[in-house]
């Protein structure tokens, strides 16, 4: 009965183990079973389940991939197994003992006579050498020799499997902060469409390394978890390719705001209210000039509209929805800004009839100043009497003053009528009288 035991356990475990396994790569790994003239008897092959299962995970200290625990200890615990059975059935008291107290004279515990596994194959007897006999225990060995061998065999694949990611040392020694600092620089920012390329270039990193690592794969009578090394690995492009979508939505924010910045200003110049006609003349001025610079902030909006377009193939969401605005509002802001222009020539017309009124009356009081200045002028041979040289040198200073005063706003209402597009009055006359007195 012992026997029959031990043989079923390693029968039943031999049963589980493929008699062939071809390691391919890490996504294929093909597990024989039978051969070709068992599935044929039995019609179909029968569907066989994995043992034991194992993980492979990334060593944070080696950066190298490793299981979460050895094959090795799969083997030791099997073959434990075997020899806690065997102690086991030692301690299976006789039945007889229990049934029958009576036949036997010693109270002491007796046991089921157990095999033994020998340390060593026990020698076989010579032939024809009747006093030799054949070890009783020799079963147990070979059973468990037997046992030993083919799961052994069966580890191999297993080691031969980890060794399909040597492949994955670039990714394995990938340093994603390194890797993103080398294009995230304000002083000297890479273009959009380098940053979209390496985007590109990463999803699809990501993408392989999904499909050529399995979440799991069975290999000899091991369930093998890939799932955490693909999720690291896989990760590092996903990360790097998400973090330069923030760099790109970040370069769309900074020149965005750039641009509408400038238009800002554009628009404030435009609307801002004149003081005067130079001010007036200033603004109109800029205002014929506003067209070319709307020609280049366009060539502008088509780059920053270009970023835009990038983020919306990766699909960006921007956390805040002023964000995403934006870009509507750039394709909005040169047709704002000629409305605007527009608006505003209407108002400077009106402001401009408003100042030339002003200046009409601004002249006429000035032609009442100068006749009193041309009257001081008449008169002030009168003074010719040298002992009041000062009142006279005082009254001198005084017209002098007048006279240059009179000529500078003369200059002023000549240079406002020409601003204007209003005849200039001369005012030769008030030079004329400064070269006399």
């Amino acid at each position: 009965m012992t026997q029959k035991s031990v043989k079923r356990y390693v029968d039943s475990i031999l049963s589980f183990l493929p008699i062939g396994v071809k390691v391919v790569d890490t996504n294929n790994v093909t597990n024989t079973y039978f051969t070709a003239d068992e599935i044929k008897a039995m019609g179909a092959p029968k569907p066989k389940f994995s043992l034991f299962h194992l993980e492979i995970s990334l060593n944070k200290e080696t950066n190298q991939p490793e299981f979460s625990h050895t094959p090795q200890e799969v083997v030791s615990s099997i073959l434990k197994t075997f020899d806690n059975g065997l102690r086991a059935l030692q301690e299976i008291s006789q039945l007889e003992q229990k049934l029958l107290p009576n036949l036997f004279k010693s109270n002491q515990k007796m046991f089921l006579k157990v095999p033994v596994k020998p340390e060593f194959l026990p020698e076989k007897p010579e032939l024809g050498n009747l006093k030799q006999l054949p070890d009783e225990n020799t079963w147990v060995f070979e059973e468990y020799e037997r046992l030993e061998k083919k799961i052994q065999e069966t580890v191999a694949p297993v080691l031969e499997y980890l060794k399909t990611f040597d492949k994955y040392e670039k990714e394995y020694n990938l340093d994603t902060a390194k890797e993103i600092s080398l294009f995230d620089d304000e002083n000297d920012p890479p273009e959009p469409e380098q940053l979209r390329k390496e985007v590109i270039k990463h999803k699809q990193e990501e993408e392989r390394l999904r499909k050529e690592i399995p979440e799991f794969i069975e290999v000899s009578y091991f369930k093998i978890n890939c799932k955490e090394i693909r999720n690291t690995l896989a990760n590092k492009h996903a990360s790097i390719a998400a973090e330069q979508i923030e760099l790109i939505a970040k370069m769309a924010k900074r020149m965005s705001n750039q641009t509408m910045e400038d238009f800002d200003k554009i628009n404030l110049k435009i609307e801002s209210t004149p003081k005067d006609i130079e001010e007036l003349s200033t603004i109109k001025e800029f205002m014929e000039n506003v067209p070319n610079e709307i020609e280049k902030l366009e060539r502008e909006i088509k780059v920053n509209v270009s970023v835009y377009s990038i983020l919306n193939e990766f699909q960006y969401k921007f956390a805040d929805e002023e964000d995403y605005d934006k870009q509507w509002r750039l394709y909005g802001s040169p047709l704002e800004t000629v409305s605007k222009i527009s608006k505003q020539g209407n108002y400077l017309e009106k402001e401009k009839e408003k100042f030339v009124s002003h200046m009409k009356t601004d002249q006429a009081e000035f032609d009442t100043k100068f006749n009193e200045i041309s009257n001081l002028v008449t008169s002030f041979s009168q003074y010719s009497d040298i002992n009041n040289f000062e009142e006279v040198s005082t009254a001198a200073k005084g017209i002098f003053t007048r006279l240059q005063d009179a000529i500078e706003q003369a200059k002023v209402f000549n240079n406002r009528e020409l601003l204007t597009g209003q005849e200039e009055t001369a005012y030769d006359n008030i030079n004329a009288l400064a070269k006399e007195f």
